[in-house]
């Protein structure tokens, strides 16, 4: 079996499957009966540009509802997120 290191072959399948992610993470996010919404490993989308790093930046910002916590996961996170303003501290320990 071959193994291929992750990020290096971008395909349209996982481009596909990251929009697809995105879209549901959205409608779970406008949820008002909801929370908290946790994004797992979102940075690696984002780090290997399956998602457009301003787009949900934009999103978070002005789409989340004020009650909803929302945890973005995965190493590497691009510094436009880090840097994005938040009402909340980013990390907690």
């Amino acid at each position: 079996m071959r193994r291929v290191k992750a990020g290096k072959h971008r395909t349209a399948r996982d481009i596909a499957a990251a929009r697809a992610a995105r879209e549901k993470a959205k409608r779970l996010i406008a949820d008002q009966a909801l929370r908290m919404v946790i994004l797992d490993e979102i940075n690696i989308a984002l780090r290997y540009d399956y998602l457009e790093i301003g787009e949900v930046v934009e999103f978070l910002k002005n789409s989340k509802p004020p009650r909803t916590h929302i945890v973005l996961t995965g190493r590497n996170a691009k510094q436009e997120l880090i840097d994005a303003p938040t009402s909340s501290p980013r990390r907690r320990w």
